[in-house]
Formats: structure tokens, sequence, C-alpha cells
């Protein structure tokens, strides 16, 4: 959430997230929510970073296995079309989640206060909902976020168990035990709040994150594409059709963390920055996960084919020095 300034002219507003509103002097016609004073604002760049932290993650190595199942052309039409109707989407939300501030006189506005915010200004007959509906949008955002964390720790759990156990075999540490670990220290780096201070550590993590790609592109061109391992089959242009709703909810769990990628506005200098079509921090951060999430499924399949499993990292041979 933002740290704004509650400067001695303005008033806390009454929304649930204590957001600000403007200075009572300000003109309806000329208030913008995005002239706010953020205690710790965060850059473009470090905007970016966070963008594609929050957006790649191990769902990037399910997407060979995604194109196994609709093959190579109905997998690259339906993962732009899906991402870019998660970019339209987003950016509707986005803009009115302004257009809300912007009429109600706040500055910073959370996600769930738009949906009250919204309901409140709706049909009579739907005003009702707008008391209860913030507290549904916040059970699905927080089962949503829960829901990716615990894959997420059960992944890196596996990993570090995996390796663990191959350079020292006699180990008495268990997946369990390093499930504990990681989400201690999950723990510890969510009680940092500020999207400055986090910067760090989004930059370690998309140069690990490069690292870790860089080694699975290793394995796929180590051989060569042009003879790829022997495998039934062959790789196909047109899978079965009726898995696209599978591929496309796979991209989508893949790239998709809205409750991270619409609150980095919040936070910026420059909010004007982040929407600005079509060179905005929005636009080009999700244009580059489309392109990576698209390479890795295109190459991963090509190379394994059929016999690509759910991650392509297991698909690399255990015992490979």
């Amino acid at each position: 959430m933002a740290q704004v300034i509650e400067e001695p002219e303005r008033k806390k507003g009454t929304v649930r997230f204590g957001t600000v509103l403007p200075n009572e002097k300000v003109e309806d016609e000329d208030f913008d929510p995005f002239d706010r004073h953020i205690e710790v604002p965060t850059a473009n760049w470090e905007t970016y970073i966070h963008f594609i932290k929050g957006s790649i993650g191990t769902g990037c190595l399910a997407m060979p296995s995604g194109f196994k199942s609709v093959g190579y052309l109905p997998g690259l039409f339906f993962g732009v079309f899906t991402g870019a109707l998660t970019m339209m989407t987003l950016h509707l939300l986005m803009q009115i989640k302004y257009d809300v501030s912007k009429k109600m006189k706040y500055h910073v506005v959370q996600f769930p206060d738009v949906c009250e915010l919204v309901m409140m200004e709706g049909p009579p007959s739907l005003r009702w909902l707008a008391k209860p509906l913030p507290i549904i949008v916040d059970f699905f955002i927080f089962w949503n976020h829960l829901g990716i964390c615990c894959v997420y720790i059960n992944f890196i759990a596996d990993n570090f168990d995996q390796a663990c156990h191959h350079f020292s075999p006699d180990t008495s540490l268990a997946k369990i035990h390093w499930e504990l670990i990681i989400t201690v220290v999950m723990i510890v780096l969510n009680q940092v709040k500020n999207l400055h201070f986090l910067s760090p550590f989004s930059s370690i993590g998309n140069i690990l994150l490069t690292i870790g790609l860089g080694m699975v592109c290793y394995y796929i061109f180590r051989d060569g594409l042009d003879q790829p391992i022997l495998r039934p089959g062959d790789v196909e242009l047109f899978g079965k059709l009726y898995e696209v709703p599978l591929f496309m909810g796979t991209f989508l769990f893949a790239s998709l963390g809205i409750g991270v990628l619409i609150a980095l506005e919040d936070e910026m200098k420059t909010p004007s920055s982040y929407r600005k079509n079509p060179f905005g921090i929005f636009n080009m951060g999700f244009t580059t996960i489309i392109i990576i999430y698209l390479f890795v499924g295109v190459i991963g399949y090509y190379k394994y084919g059929q016999l690509v499993e759910g991650s392509i990292t297991l698909n690399i041979p255990k015992d490979d020095p």
C-alpha cells in the first residue's frame, strides 16, 4: 500500500485502506489522482523490475507442456491472444480505478475499494453489493496469492531437496524441512512493505531467474535443435484443440499477478508513465513476458516433443554433471 504523506491541510478519506482526500482548495476539474505525495516512491526502472519479477515464475517452465497439448500454431495464437486480452482487461481495470479516484477525489484507492465505490455509484438495485463486494474481492485475491505461493514453496523446496541429496546423499534434511525454511524466509521478506526497499531483492530474483532460464536453454540447445532427442511422434502444428482452455489457464497462471500489477502504479514517482501508450512500463513489461513465455514454450516443445514433462526442468538429465 502506498505510503502517503498526510499534509496538515489534508484529511483522511473514509475508504477502508485510509486513502487521502485532496486539498479542499483544488477545483474538481483540476484534480488529478496522480498529483500525490509518496514518502518513498519507486522510479520507473524499479517498477519495471518489480513487474518482471511479479509476473515471471515457475509457470514459465510449464509452457512447453502447454504447447504439447495444443500444438505450435494454436499455442502461438492463443498465447498472444490471452496476453493481449489480459493486457486490455488490466488496462480497463486501472482506467476505472483512475476514473473513480478522480470522480471521488481520492489520491490512492485500492482495488477492493474501487469495487465498493463503483457499486455505490451504480444502479440503485445493485448498490447493496457495495459493502460485501470488497470482502469477496479480498477473499479471492487472498486465496489466489496463497495458492500461487504454496506452489512456489513446493517447487523451490523440491529443487533444493534434489540438489541437496545429489551433492550430499546422507543429508537428514527432507523436503518438508526445506518448505519450512523457505516459508520462514518468505515471511521475513514480506515484512518489507515498501516497493522501493524491495527493489534490490527483486533485482536479485531477476538475476537468479535469468540464470535459471539460461541453464534450461543450455540443455535445450546443447545438442542442437536440428537433431532433437529421439522420441515417439513428432511435434505437431495442431494438437488437441479441446485443451485450449487448459493452455490458456496455464498461461494465465504463469503470467498474471493481478494483485501486484495493479498496485505497482500506486507506489510510482511518475504514475502516468505506467500506462503511457504504447511504450509505458505496463505495455513494455507485459510484452516482454509474452515473448519470454512463448520462446520457452516453443523451444522446449520442439526439443522434447511428446516427452516434455509438466515442468521442463524434469527433462534435464538428473545424472548430468
